[in-house]
């Protein structure tokens, strides 16, 4: 029975070892008729894949330029636009300083005239007080001389009574 075992099993490792060999036989002769086609596709889908990346990243980078000089082309409107407004509110500042340059004038000029005008009417009035004064001082004078005059003709009058008499 030894013997019987050893020979059954010597003929199922060699039937073993026969239908491994078929077995990778299969196998190889399936791998070499269906594998090239699949690494192909495989192959071709990667290389889809790889050349929509390519695209997505030359699309990414144009993006990026034209957000690039969009950003810089900001940044430009937006310095002229300080500068305009700079511009502009100096612009302001000038009319302002010259409106109220102006307006400052106009007025010194009014209140001048206020002065002169005032200063015509306190002349006139001053001077119309002083004639009045004078005419007043005047008449006190012409007065007391109207009456010294008419004690000197009352003293003349008495003087000529008592000589003719």
């Amino acid at each position: 029975m030894n013997i019987l075992n050893k020979i059954t099993w010597d003929l199922i490792l060699e039937s073993n070892i026969i239908n491994v060999l078929i077995f990778i036989l299969i196998l190889l002769y399936l791998a070499w008729k269906f594998l090239p086609k699949i690494l192909r596709e495989k192959n071709q889908e990667i290389s889809e894949v790889f050349h929509k990346a390519e695209d997505r990243s030359l699309k990414a980078e144009e993006e990026l330029k034209n957000t690039t000089k969009l950003l810089k082309e900001y940044k430009d409107n937006s310095n002229e636009r300080q500068a305009q407004k700079d511009q502009m509110i100096e612009s302001i500042k000038t009319n302002l300083r010259n409106e109220n340059t102006r307006k400052l004038e106009a007025m010194r000029e009014r209140c001048q005239r206020e002065i002169q005008k005032y200063k015509e009417i306190n002349e006139y009035e001053i001077k119309k007080e002083l004639i009045d004064l004078s005419i007043e001082e005047t008449k006190k004078y012409l007065s007391k001389n109207l009456a010294v005059d008419e004690f000197n003709d009352k003293a003349l009058q008495e003087i000529v009574k008592l000589g003719v008499s």
